[in-house]
């Protein structure tokens, strides 16, 4: 099953504003230039070799949802998203109070899978809030809004910034 182009399966088991959004993002992804590597329902997105990023996408009900962004799991980007780094590093990237009630109220709440290497989860800094029981994956932004998708595209625009620094482009 590996190989298949992500529209056509978006367009196949996601429907209305789901099929949408999905497939909004996933124009976004490309028009700069992260590609997609599939992997059964799971994408790994990545920018010059590195992660960036997630995507589960079945259709079915059942966790972790139709459709599902996660953040990589990276020292010193999303899962310690702090308000200091915002400006400083990346200076093309603002966070406001509107991108961090979004951020918040998306962060991944352990869900007993088995796939962290602390089960139960783990204490976690986000935009300066700290949250108890976090998955491995910080960040999970499931059947994701207009709204949700806005904030996903402001990390993943951060995330492609410190590969960048992290690489002297």
């Amino acid at each position: 099953m590996p190989n298949r182009r992500i529209e056509d399966v978006v367009s196949g088991v996601l429907k209305g504003d789901a099929q949408k959004n999905a497939l909004e993002f996933v124009a976004y992804l490309r028009h700069n230039g992260i590609p997609l590597e599939e992997s059964d329902h799971y994408w790994e997105v990545k920018y010059r070799d590195e992660c960036v990023c997630f995507l589960w996408i079945t259709g079915a009900d059942e966790r972790p949802g139709p459709w599902t962004i996660w953040s990589a799991e990276v020292p010193g980007t999303w899962a310690s998203w702090h308000e200091g780094e915002c400006g400083a590093a990346n200076p093309g990237v603002t966070v406001d109070e509107h991108i961090k009630e979004i951020a918040w109220a998306n962060v991944n709440v352990c869900g007993h899978c088995g796939g962290c290497s602390n089960p139960g989860g783990m204490r976690k800094t986000v935009l300066g809030r700290s949250f108890d029981h976090l998955c491995n994956a910080t960040m999970a932004f499931t059947s994701p809004d207009n709204r949700a998708l806005e904030c996903a595209k402001r990390m993943i625009d951060m995330r492609k910034g410190d590969i960048e620094r992290a690489l002297g482009v």
